[in-house]
C-alpha cells in the first residue's frame, strides 16, 4: 500500500483484511473483483480452474505487486 501511495504501482492484490486496512488508513476504494468481470464477459477466461491466470493475462498491461507469489496464486501459475 505504501507503493500505491508513493505512486510506483498502479494495482495490487489485497486478502479482506488488508482491503479494510487499505481503506481504512490509505483511502484505497476496491476497483473489482476477477469473478464480476469473468461475468460480465470483460475477461476472458483461459483456465475454469484457474482464475489467477486468467486475472494475470487481462492485466499484463499494468503493474499488479506480488500477484505472483504463492499468498496469491497458491497454484503456482
Amino acid at each position: 500500500m505504501l507503493l500505491l501511495d508513493q505512486k510506483k504501482v498502479d494495482l495490487v492484490a489485497l486478502n479482506p483484511n488488508e482491503i479494510f486496512i487499505g481503506g481504512r488508513y490509505h483511502s484505497l476504494v476496491p476497483l473489482m473483483k476477477e469473478s464480476m468481470l469473468i461475468h460480465t464477459g470483460t475477461m476472458k477466461v483461459l483456465d475454469c480452474n484457474n482464475h489467477i491466470k486468467s486475472t494475470s493475462e487481462f492485466f499484463s498491461g499494468g503493474c499488479a505487486v506480488n500477484i505472483l507469489t504463492n499468498k496469491y496464486n497458491p497454484l503456482g501459475m
